[in-house]
């Protein structure tokens, strides 16, 4: 996302930002309206019009001030976004009024033409600093030099000084809204280089979990979740099975058929195993041509017939690569001994699995069914 439409994605929220901006200058102003007032009246000032200070210094600029920030207001709620630069210039007439009306002999209220400047800068908006620069400093120069009287006793000293802060305070803006830019810029790039970072350390992490070549779990995540549910299973009544499976006969594909064609066995098998079984079990190449699978919140009979499924499916696949002929794979099934470690519950698991070997191949083994081996 580049630094526009971050800014515009934010205008909403900085044009009510603006528009608060406005009504603290209106209640300041009255603050300072009466507190002039309430001077005046108590040092019984003979050269102070009351009447005169409550028209034409109160009244009138208040009721202006207001219509131009409700209208300001108005603005934004029927165009939230790209009314900023209506807003700008209803802020510039807010300061015009205030700096036209305020009272003649009081000195430095030039300053309040400071403000639209200042309420630019919230935009990060160069085009809009610079109108507002351009605008107000013009304003002041023309009225100091063609309506010096009605704006009372400004000394060229005061002008100058004035010209100067007004055209410092546009410099300054111009510098923040710049670094302003720049530190989006670094935080953009420093949050990229987190989100890569974030992905690699995933990356990594998924590596060092998983096998290359088929995707399931590697032997030492195997080990762990397998410590981790067994931890669990003790504490609490989660039924475990573990399983493991065997290629048969799989030396004499890669003897014969190449390691490629080994490789492509293997990705087959991992991906019959992933869609047999469910999204609790953990699933694994245990090494070569050997996987494990810890089978959670079943049954003994409900895994067994999970790997039957398996099984046969596995039996009916054939492979083009193999000329036609299919692959079978043996297992040893076994439910969680409470009793036992977990090298003993899987030393018992890896003797069903020979068994299954060693009386024919092609079938599952518990502890108290054989598989039928199918023609």
């Amino acid at each position: 996302m580049d630094f526009d439409t971050f800014r515009k994605q934010n205008l909403k929220r900085w044009n009510e930002i603006v528009i608060s901006c406005f009504w603290l200058v209106l209640f300041f102003y009255v603050i300072g309206q009466v507190t002039v007032l309430i001077l005046s009246v108590q040092l019984d000032r003979a050269e102070f019009e009351l009447q005169n200070y409550l028209i034409y210094h109160m009244l009138i600029p208040d009721l202006l001030v207001l219509i131009l920030t409700i209208s300001a207001q108005l603005l934004v709620r029927v165009k939230p976004v790209g009314s900023e630069l209506g807003i700008l210039i209803l802020g510039t007439l807010v300061s015009y009024t205030i700096f036209s009306f305020m009272s003649g002999d009081i000195h430095g209220g030039q300053v309040i033409l400071a403000l639209p400047i200042i309420t630019s800068i919230l935009y990060f908006n160069k085009a809009h600093l610079l109108y507002s620069a351009i605008v107000n400093i013009s304003y002041f120069i023309i009225k100091y030099i063609f309506f010096t009287p009605a704006n009372g006793n400004v000394t060229p000293y005061e002008f100058v000084v004035s010209l100067l802060m007004l055209s410092g305070i546009a410099l300054i803006g111009f510098g923040v809204i710049a670094r302003g830019i720049e530190m989006w810029k670094l935080l953009e790039d420093s949050k990229k280089t987190e989100q890569d970072l974030m992905v690699r350390s995933i990356i990594l992490d998924k590596l060092t979990k998983t096998d290359a070549l088929t995707g399931l779990y590697n032997h030492k995540t195997f080990h762990e979740y397998m410590e981790n549910l067994i931890e669990q299973s003790d504490s609490y009544p989660l039924p475990l099975q573990l399983c493991i499976l065997d290629i048969d006969n799989f030396k004499k594909v890669n003897d014969t058929y190449g390691h490629k064609v080994g490789d492509t066995v293997l990705k087959h098998v991992a991906k019959v195993l992933e869609e047999g079984t469910t999204q609790d079990d953990v699933v694994s190449r245990y090494g070569g041509e050997e996987f494990a699978i810890i089978f959670t919140g079943k049954t003994l009979e409900q895994s067994r017939i999970l790997l039957e499924e398996i099984r046969q499916t596995l039996e009916q696949l054939t492979y083009e690569e193999l000329e036609g002929r299919s692959i079978t794979v043996s297992g040893g099934l076994s439910d969680r001994d409470a009793t036992e470690s977990k090298d003993q519950w899987f030393v018992r698991t890896d003797d069903l699995l020979y068994e299954a070997k060693r009386s024919g191949k092609n079938r599952i083994v518990t502890e108290h069914f054989i598989s039928e081996k199918t023609s």
